[in-house]
Order: structure tokens, then C-alpha cells, then sequence
């Protein structure tokens, strides 16, 4: 069974793709905000209501959150904050996917992998190796080339 925002995302990425690039660009950007919000909500979801009201906190900051970069702090919250202690036993497993060190045989190895090779063949990699950007509100990434 196919989560139909996910198929009408992944049409609008194909529609666009086949128009330019730019607004390919666009239409990855939103596919990112898309599910980064998505992830967020389903944590958010999963944290248990107790006496110091975090979920309460992470949601009315959400409700009123005018950038991705206040879904960004939410997360951060969620995954390694004071929220993380009471996100329900059956949502742990995709708080550790999300917080795990991985190496290089693992599923989620070639992303920055290839970010960092997308990167370097645009010339953003600084002479120490790293990658700095700034893109609207998402502030500034950086990641080691590899």
C-alpha cells in the first residue's frame, strides 16, 4: 500500500524534473520539508503526556512555527532533548535509527555520501574538507567530504 502524499510528492518531483532544474530544486526542497515535518509530527505523536508537558510544548510550537528551521529545534528536542525521555516504548526503535552511528555497510550510508560528492563537484567544499551553505531559513550545514 502506497502513503499517497508520498506518490503525489514523488509526481510533482517527476513534473518538475522534466521542466528544469530549478524547478527540480524547488520541488526536492519541499520533498525535504515535506518529510522533516511528516517525521517530526509521527514523534511528536508518540511522546507520552506527563507532568512536565512536553508534548504540549513541542505542539503549540509547531502550531505556531513560520519556518522548517523550528521544526528543525522540535526534532533536535525530540531526538536528544528532554522530550526524548518519554517518547513511547514502541516509538524508540525510530528515535535510534534516526540517532545511531552508522558505518559504511548500513542502509543510511550513502546519503551523505553522496551530498558530500554532489558538493564537491560544485565546488563548495572548503580547503579544510568541510561544506558550508546557507539556504533560507535552514541555516548552515556543514558535513566532512568523504
Amino acid at each position: 500500500m502506497v502513503f499517497i502524499p508520498f506518490k503525489k510528492m514523488q509526481e510533482r518531483v517527476d513534473v518538475d524534473l522534466a521542466e528544469s532544474d530549478s524547478a527540480l530544486f524547488w520541488a526536492l526542497m519541499y520533498y525535504g520539508e515535506f518529510v522533516t515535518k511528516l517525521t517530526v509530527a509521527a514523534l511528536v505523536s508518540a511522546v507520552t503526556e506527563e507532568r512536565d508537558r512536553h508534548r504540549y510544548r513541542l505542539t503549540h510550537r509547531l502550531v505556531r512555527a513560520d519556518s522548517i528551521g523550528d521544526w528543525n529545534k522540535a526534532l533536535d528536542d525530540l531526538l536528544t532533548g528532554p522530550a526524548s525521555q518519554y517518547i513511547d516504548h514502541l516509538a524508540r526503535e525510530h528515535k535510534r535509527q534516526l540517532t545511531q552511528r552508522v558505518v559504511a555497510t548500513g542502509w543510511q550510508w550513502p546519503a551523505p555520501v553522496f551530498c558530500t560528492r554532489g558538493y564537491e563537484s560544485i565546488g563548495w567544499v572548503t580547503g579544510n574538507g568541510e561544506v558550508s551553505i546557507h539556504i533560507g531559513h535552514l541555516g548552515v550545514n556543514r558535513c566532512r567530504s568523504v
